[in-house]
Order: C-alpha cells, then sequence, then structure tokens
C-alpha cells in the first residue's frame, strides 16, 4: 500500500513467486495496479483504512468529482480505477475495492506500507484527504473549491503511520509490517518553495517517521528502498531518462528486490 513506486516492487515479488493478492499488471511498465490504487500521503492511507475497516465515516455524493472534460465520476479519496458516468457504479466499485481491501489485510501475512509525500489536500466537508489533487494546478484551486492545501508535519505523518500500523495489527491474524520511503521524487510542489528543496524536506520527514514507528512496534521492520535507490545506485543513474523521476526498471530486479527476497522471504 503506498505511492506507485509499491506497483513497481510488487511486479518484483510477484515475479519470484510471493503471493501479492488478485491484481492487474502493466507489462509495458513492468508494475502491478492494486485494486485500491495508490496513496501518497499518510493521512489519506489512513483515512481510507479507517473508512474500509470501521466504515468510520460516510460517502456522500458530493465525494464524487464530474470531470466535465470526460464526462465520468471520479471518487476523490481512492484511486479505485473506475471512472463511469454512472454515479452509482463507481458507489458499487468503491464497496467491492473495501470489502475486498479488508479481506485482504485480513488474510496477509506482510502488510508492505510505502510512504510518498507530505503534500494533502483536505476535503472541506468531512476533512479528510483527498488520494491526490484535483483542480487547476497552475492556479492551486480544487475542484469546485472543495479542499484546501496542507503539508503534514512530522507530528501528524507519525500519527497517521501509527494509527495505520494499530489498525492493522487489530484486524485478523498478526502480520509483519515492512516500511519504506518512496524514492520517486515530487513531479511539482503546491509550497512556495523550490521543487528540490521541497521534496527533500518531504522525503526527510517520512524518513525519520520510519524510523520511529519501527523502534515503536516489534513487528514493524525498515526496508530501505530509498537509499538503495538515492544513495546506492545515486542519481542520475537510478532513474528513467525520459522523466529522471521513476526509477530504472533494472533497479528493482538487480538491487531492490534481491535484498528484499534475501531478507524478508523464507525460500
Amino acid at each position: 500500500m503506498g505511492s506507485c513506486f509499491a506497483d513497481e516492487v510488487g511486479w518484483c515479488l510477484k515475479g519470484h513467486g510471493i503471493n501479492i493478492g488478485e491484481v492487474s499488471e502493466v507489462k509495458e511498465l513492468k508494475q502491478v495496479l492494486y485494486q485500491w490504487g495508490t496513496f501518497f500521503n499518510p493521512q489519506n492511507l489512513f483515512d481510507c483504512l479507517d473508512r474500509a475497516i470501521n466504515n468510520s465515516w460516510e460517502v456522500k455524493d458530493q465525494h464524487f468529482a464530474y470531470m466535465e472534460s470526460e464526462k465520468v465520476y471520479w471518487y476523490l479519496f481512492m484511486k479505485i480505477r473506475a471512472r463511469s458516468s454512472d454515479i452509482d457504479f463507481v458507489k458499487r466499485r468503491l464497496h467491492e475495492v473495501e470489502e475486498y481491501w479488508k479481506h485482504w489485510l485480513s488474510e496477509s501475512d506482510v502488510v508492505v506500507i510505502t510512504l510518498g509525500l507530505i503534500e494533502a489536500w483536505i476535503d472541506l466537508e468531512n476533512g479528510r484527504s483527498w488520494q491526490e489533487f484535483v483542480g487547476q494546478v497552475l492556479t492551486g484551486k480544487s475542484h469546485e473549491n472543495r479542499a484546501y492545501f496542507k503539508v503534514l508535519s512530522y507530528e501528524e505523518c507519525l500519527e497517521y503511520v501509527g494509527k495505520c500500523v494499530r489498525l492493522i495489527n487489530e484486524l485478523g491474524k498478526k502480520k509483519s509490517i515492512i516500511i519504506t520511503v518512496s524514492p520517486i521524487p515530487l513531479a511539482y510542489t503546491f509550497r512556495d518553495k523550490d521543487i528540490i528543496i521541497a521534496n527533500r524536506y518531504s522525503k526527510s520527514v517520512l524518513r525519520v517517521v520510519a524510523e520511529n514507528i519501527e523502534e515503536s512496534y516489534d513487528n514493524v521492520y525498515y526496508f530501505p528502498s530509498f537509499e538503495i535507490v538515492t544513495d546506492c545506485v545515486g542519481w542520475p543513474q537510478a532513474y528513467k531518462e525520459e522523466d529522471r523521476r521513476h526509477v530504472n526498471f533494472d533497479v528493482f530486479p538487480e538491487k531492490i528486490a534481491p535484498l528484499f527476497i534475501e531478507h524478508f522471504c523464507d525460500f
């Protein structure tokens, strides 16, 4: 569960015969697509987990954005990959994804959480975090002005990740939880900062959160995918030439997967 980096890690694990659940594949990109999509900031992950597991907040019609250009509805809080002109269809798909996600979490032996960034868009109606920004990027205005921008603090990120761990620990059998930090940098920032500075701050906060969470729970382990990509392989060799953001295909099978399997798999 986490950023798109989790989709690429999943591809390598699935290729080594590890059961990661029912996923679709994008072979040309060498990544899998989880039914629950991606979660970039810790609050959004917690908010969606809290709803799926505890049904703690109500889904309303205004939580679906109608995209005029595509003539479809889009659920703002989770990337369930169900865009349709029929809002009832999108609602049914959301229910299916949440039920499957809860079942998957209950049955799993290991849960991997990949932390991505600390910038969030908070819904004005219910205070929950959107999955990502929806609106006009250049003006920084959210869709129909339904959300406001927030940079999550270290304390908030620590709180939300801790809540995620506790929710997972209370669901079904006890499992191991592996925390990683995505090495994929921000594409843009809504802060009044240079993108490089904003990205480094974001990753630094999440790295310290991961360290603290690992030290606080006996079933949580940190895997240094961030350090492998940024420090061991390094810039710019670690990243794809076309965007210098997404990690090169060969870094996963040659650097990340062997270490992950050596330390966490028993075969």
